[in-house]
C-alpha cells in the first residue's frame, strides 16, 4: 500500500492509530501526514512511524508535531512495538479481544 491508498481508506472508516512508513510509492509518508493533519476529520488520529530510514534532523523538523513517535524497523520486539501503541492509545483500545470473521 502506499499513502494514496491510505487516504482512501481513510474515507471509507475511522482509524484509532496510524503505523506509518515514510517510504512509500506514489505518496511519501511526509506528505501523507500533511494530508493527514490537514483535514478536520483526521489530524486527531495519533500516528507513529515505523521506518528503516535514517531521520535526519530535516526529517524531524518536517514532522515535528504531527506524530507520536518513530520506531525503527526491526528495532523492537513484537512485545515493545506493543507497549509503544499502548503508550499512543488509551488502554481500552489496546486490550480489545478482535472480533471473529
Amino acid at each position: 500500500a502506499n499513502g494514496a491508498d491510505a487516504i482512501e481508506r481513510l474515507n471509507e472508516r475511522t482509524f484509532e492509530l496510524i503505523l506509518l512508513d515514510l517510504l512509500m510509492p506514489e505518496m511519501d509518508g511526509f506528505t501523507f501526514t500533511r494530508v493527514l493533519r490537514d483535514h478536520p476529520d483526521w489530524r486527531s488520529i495519533p500516528v507513529i512511524v515505523v521506518t528503516a530510514k535514517d531521520m535526519t534532523e530535516e526529517d524531524k523538523e518536517r514532522l515535528n508535531g504531527d506524530i507520536q513517535g518513530v520506531i525503527t524497523k526491526g528495532a523492537l520486539s513484537r512485545e515493545g512495538l506493543l507497549r509503544e501503541i499502548r503508550s499512543v492509545l488509551p488502554r481500552a483500545s489496546v486490550d480489545k479481544k478482535p472480533h471473529p470473521r
